[in-house]
């Protein structure tokens, strides 16, 4: 769901390296500047929630459904017929997608009955052939009388789709009825970017309609997959904005309930004359500098209002009021074995705490700020730590390996997964693995649609009910947390350190794996899909001051990034960009699978059927493979982590690298030393070996026999 303080920003790389803008509208002189503009200060493209769409007030239409190969984003084969679920125009204020009619997308339907794409175009790679611009296709928004605007975002191709650096597109207004061309150009914003023009500085233009064209650069180039996308923290938007903006402070890192708390207004666009405040809380105060108590803590919507000459403008930002006691148990110091004694600290907890009581997940209990426990058996156990002052309670928990002999010395693990084909193959083989699986994230796989994510959680469900169909134990089938259903959004301050963070079950879950964990016995964490949930448990520690204790107990392999860097030509990275940003620059150890690299895995399940188990979950991951030779990246990022703990040489050609910021493309630099490495090739066959293998009970071992050796395959002491 969209950061309901969401800004868009102009960047000098948006623009002026596309150099397309030709302004040829009088009146729209502007459009000219709207090239150089790029440059121009990002306080003028400031966007807020309250901003109103012009585009909501439109009929909206489109051509795509006339090629006759159906539409993206559609359910059902008559829906794609009807282009009724094409929803890329978002309500900020109802938070909710709109299709062309003006029908809602549906909160909470699962993946099974509802698109998990906003986007309008034709189906993923289908060729059209030549398209000439008197059959263009487009998209079109009309108004039954002259709208005036100053700024305009559209969103080009999805960035898994074939590259559109061919196609040629052309943005064009209606006034006095006549069409006139805004800008035109070939590939540029629409091959997977975004176009922005104008701002809070730029003279309004008038007009009753708008129309994109899609349509071949020449008369012998045919083009594919035309379609336009809603995702990545926007959407299509035509807005008219008040030249006067400000921006909201507060002054505390961690606000809480029934502390005085400081807000402070920053004057960014205008001049402010005046300054108005409301809490969302009943109260509400005057000047640019106030102070306010929350009483209860949640996330409050404080708004402020700043007017000056003659202008106004209302800014919102969600505040969260933290506790004023929290719960807060000591990351663990070593390995826990079965049988012997481990020390609960919870003296790091926040606030005048009057009672502590523990929960050891084992049916067994216990009160006081330090705690010492034995776990009769070893298994994974979800210690919970709840403290209280009398008129209010606060929890968090840790999840704890308790160990044999055996596996005191097997990696432990926590899976991330946009539950896609790959991410179920992925998913599968961890289950059957020797590897400690101690949880199982789920993540949204871009844009807005806040039913996406619980879709997905609902998907790996199914898959782990057919897991535990086909034999698997119970004390095998983890735990799963329903995960972000978002990207992040820049802060306006281009700190990753300020970045408002989302929590969720997931990130919960990062940090109590790594409560759980200890510096000798580290974590783990496999995303294959947007890094969302691991930037917000980054941002979660700093906030609760234990970053360096975090960074000991935890490691991260993503299947994600290009040869080039974490935003171009990578789906991963793209759902996500700064979420990858944060990771990178937060110092933590980062080992990326490359996707290029990723899709070496290949193979063809037309000639291996008899290399499926014959179970609930065998059949089923063979009724959704792909249907010819495919690639199936991320089995490749869990691979790693076996690979290492094996020591195999399943993955080489290292790179240590750094990550560029936002303004360089989120790209790589060659460095010396770096938290950051990148695998850039694989021995797939081996991997593709080894999946097989595992899924039909026959694991790689990683587990030590009695006497400290490995054993090998078949079970003979020895080997590794």
């Amino acid at each position: 769901m969209p950061n309901q303080n969401q800004f868009i920003r102009q960047t000098s790389a948006v623009l002026i390296a596309f150099g397309l803008i030709l302004g040829l509208l009088p009146g729209f002189a502007a459009a000219q500047d709207g090239a150089t503009r790029g440059a121009h200060a990002q306080e003028a493209s400031h966007i807020h929630h309250r901003e109103h769409n012009l585009l909501l007030d439109a009929t909206r239409s489109g051509n795509m459904h006339t090629f006759g190969v159906g539409l993206r984003g559609d359910g059902t084969p008559a829906q794609r017929e009807a282009h009724s679920h094409n929803y890329i125009v978002y309500d900020f204020k109802r938070q909710v997608f709109l299709d062309f009619r003006g029908t809602t997308s549906q909160v909470g339907k699962t993946l099974a009955s509802k698109t998990d794409y906003y986007e309008y175009g034709v189906s993923k790679g289908a060729n059209l052939g030549v398209v000439l611009e008197s059959q263009a296709a487009y998209w079109m928004a009309e108004w039954p009388a002259p709208v005036s605007a100053n700024f305009i975002r559209l969103m080009g191709s999805m960035p898994n789709e074939p590259s559109q650096a061919n196609t040629a597109w052309k943005i064009e207004f209606r006034s006095n009825g006549q069409w006139r061309v805004h800008a035109q150009g070939v590939g540029g914003w629409y091959d997977r970017g975004e176009y922005f023009w104008g701002g809070r500085d730029q003279s309004p233009i008038q007009f009753d309609a708008l129309r994109v064209k899609l349509y071949s650069k020449d008369g012998s180039t045919s083009v594919s997959s035309l379609h336009f996308r809603a995702q990545e923290n926007g959407t299509w938007m035509i807005a008219h904005l008040p030249p006067i903006d400000a921006l909201i402070t507060v002054t505390q890192q961690v606000p809480r309930a029934g502390e005085v708390a400081n807000f402070a207004g920053n004057q960014v666009f205008g001049t402010v004359q005046s300054w108005q405040w409301d809490f969302g809380d009943g109260s509400s105060a005057t000047g640019q500098t106030v102070s306010h108590a929350f009483a209860n803590p949640r996330t409050y919507d404080v708004t402020l209002t700043v007017s000056g000459a003659g202008q106004t403008a209302d800014i919102a930002e969600r505040v969260t009021i933290y506790p004023a006691i929290e719960a807060q148990i000591t990351p663990l110091s070593g390995s826990v074995l079965e049988g012997d004694e481990v020390t609960f600290d919870a003296s790091n907890s926040y606030g005048a705490i009057g009672a502590y009581h523990w929960d050891f997940g084992d049916g067994t209990t216990a009160t006081g700020q330090q705690v010492a426990k034995s776990f009769a058996e070893a298994g994974i156990y979800r210690v919970t730590l709840t403290v209280s002052n009398g008129t209010a309670s606060n929890s968090c928990s840790a999840l704890v390996r308790v160990n044999t002999p055996a596996t005191v010395n097997v990696l432990k693990v926590l899976l991330d997964t946009d539950v896609e084909i790959d991410d179920l193959y992925y998913v599968a083989y961890a289950l059957y693995t020797e590897l400690d699986i101690v949880g199982i994230n789920t993540i949204h796989h871009g844009g807005e649609n806040p039913a996406q994510e619980p879709g997905n959680h609902a998907r790996l469900l199914t898959l782990l009910d057919l897991a535990s169909q086909s034999g698997l134990p119970a004390v095998r089938v983890p735990r799963a947390f329903s995960g972000a259903a978002g990207p992040l959004i820049p802060p306006y301050s281009d700190n990753w350190r300020d970045t408002k963070p989302v929590v969720t079950e997931a990130s919960e879950a990062i940090l109590e794996a790594a409560r759980g964990a200890s510096a000798d016995s580290p974590v783990w964490v496999v995303p294959v899909g947007p890094l969302t949930n691991v930037a917000v448990a980054l941002l979660q520690v700093r906030r609760e001051g234990w970053e360096s204790e975090f960074h000991q107990r935890i490691r991260i392999c993503w299947l994600g990034g290009s040869p080039s860097g974490t935003r171009i030509g990578t789906w991963n990275g793209k759902r996500d960009p700064w979420a990858a940003y944060i990771v990178a620059q937060s110092g933590i150890e980062f080992l990326l699978m490359l996707e290029p690299t990723g899709i070496q895995l290949r193979w063809d399940k037309r000639d291996e059927r008899s290399r499926y188990p014959d179970t609930p979950l065998g059949n089923y991951l063979y009724n959704i493979g792909w249907n010819r030779h495919g690639g199936y990246y991320d089995p490749t990022a869990l691979a790693a982590i076996i690979s290492i703990h094996a020591d195999e040489d399943w993955f080489g050609d290292l790179q240590t690298v750094t990550l560029r910021d936002r303004y360089q493309n989120y790209g790589w630099a060659s460095a010396e030393a770096s938290n950051i490495r990148l695998i850039r090739s694989i021995d797939a066959s081996a991997i593709k070996e080894d999946w097989f293998e595992t899924i039909n009970g026959r694991p790689t071992k990683l587990r030590k026999s009695v006497s400290g050796t490995y054993r090998s395959r078949r079970g003979t002491d020895g080997g590794k």
